[in-house]
């Protein structure tokens, strides 16, 4: 079977990330410490673009399932493009917060479609074998997080010397123009056949019962899939609330917008190492990552909180990074085996969509909590990793067999 080679996709999905870093924390630093806008400003525009990222998931996230990829990076890419553009607008006036919410709407619908159709490479690495399927999952979540790393770089390199969160929205364009040429010059049609042989066909998904099993628990084994994605929920809901929590932090430790972009530089990068790891988990110890993996995330931010200096919160969004890469690798893990098992991409639809929904409720939550008490934006979101490692725990039968469930 003739091989593909993801080296242009890893590219395309680092510069993306580069632009999705470095807007990430822009946005959020400029509205809140540079032009003293509250933090609900801040939380709506973070929240809008995530919205657009879970509704177009919605309607169109098995895009993979009815056109060729390439043919879909290369729209989505030029969309892109076009709304970079547009968010050049400064944000100094009503009409142009409002006119550049319009456009991050549009460019999160983007850039949603943009990572299912990435993500559903992994079904055509897995025609190569399993030990291709994760070197592709690796490979993506490492340039995902390098990307993104690189964003948080360069505005710790190119804010202070600008003196303005602006040169970030240039950045973003100039990096959305050579994404476009890439995708267009040098991503290929993958040359591996999508239609399985009859002798190739996965087995289907039979929930057989366990010896001694009661309905209950053959039920809870049979929607184990979706318990799982209810898990995950933590983390696309940390990494929204850090698009306000972070600066409203930094700002009560009397910091500028370099600190915030370092914050998110240190969470990414113990992200990226874990997420980077994740996927060489065998299948067998996934449930242990998917019950405690929560937890972490919940007592790390409890630390945040606490933090009574700059240097005391960056270990605790460290160990925030650190898992949530454990619980994003366990989970495209899972997802990329059901996948495989099902001949479909909508299961990429489906984390994604989580993604969209926990990444847009994040801030919007936060930016209205978190306006009113600090400490109270900080419970909620180690509430919400408190409950679901609490479910995760209480469903110890659904983890148990998710290996029978997978296989």
């Amino acid at each position: 079977m003739p091989r593909f080679s993801f080296t242009s996709l890893y590219l395309l999905a680092s510069l993306k990330t580069i632009g999705m870093g470095i807007m990430g924390a822009a946005v959020s630093s400029l509205l809140i410490l540079e032009l003293g806008q509250p933090a609900w400003i801040a939380g709506v525009l973070g929240a809008v673009n995530n919205l657009g990222f879970f509704l177009f998931i919605v309607i169109l996230g098995n895009l993979a399932d009815r056109m060729p990829r390439r043919k879909a990076l290369r729209i989505l890419m030029t969309v892109s493009v076009i709304t970079a553009a547009v968010r050049l607008l400064p944000l100094d006036t009503p009409g142009n917060i409002v006119i550049f919410g319009i456009f991050n709407f549009l460019e999160g619908g983007a850039c949603g479609l943009f990572w299912c159709v990435v993500q559903s490479y992994a079904f055509v690495a897995h025609r190569v074998g399993e030990k291709a399927r994760d070197g592709f999952l690796s490979g993506y979540n490492f340039s995902w997080n390098v990307g993104v790393i690189g964003g948080y770089l360069l505005g710790i390199v190119c804010v202070p010397i600008a003196g303005t969160n602006y040169i970030a929205f240039w950045i973003n364009f100039i990096i959305a123009v050579i994404s476009g040429i890439l995708v267009f010059a040098s991503v290929k049609d993958e040359r591996v056949i999508e239609t399985l042989t009859p002798e190739e066909s996965p087995p289907k998904l039979v929930i057989t019962p366990l010896e001694n099993e009661s309905p209950a628990a053959r039920a809870l084994r049979m929607y184990a899939p979706y318990l799982v994605l209810l898990f995950l929920l933590v983390h696309p809901f940390a990494d929204g609330s850090i698009t306000v929590l972070g600066p409203l932090k930094i700002k009560s430790f009397a910091l500028d917008s370099t600190s915030v972009y370092i914050l998110f530089l240190v969470k990414c990068i113990t992200q990226t190492i874990a997420s980077a790891l994740g996927p060489r988990v065998s299948i067998s110890r996934l449930p242990l990552l998917l019950q405690i993996m929560p937890l972490g995330v919940a007592l790390s931010w409890v630390c945040f909180g606490f933090a009574g200096n700059f240097g005391a919160g960056l270990i605790a969004i460290a160990l925030s990074g650190m898992t949530q890469g454990f619980l994003y690798a366990a989970g495209l893990k899972y997802l990329a085996q059901k996948a495989q098992n099902t001949s479909k991409n909508k299961m990429f639809a489906h984390f994604q969509t989580l993604m969209g929904a926990g990444r847009a409720l994040g801030p919007f939550i936060m930016g209205i909590v978190a306006e009113v008490s600090f400490p109270f934006g900080i419970g909620t979101l180690a509430g919400l990793g408190f409950i679901m490692s609490g479910i995760a725990l209480m469903t110890r039968n659904v983890s148990k067999h998710t290996d029978a469930i997978l296989s």
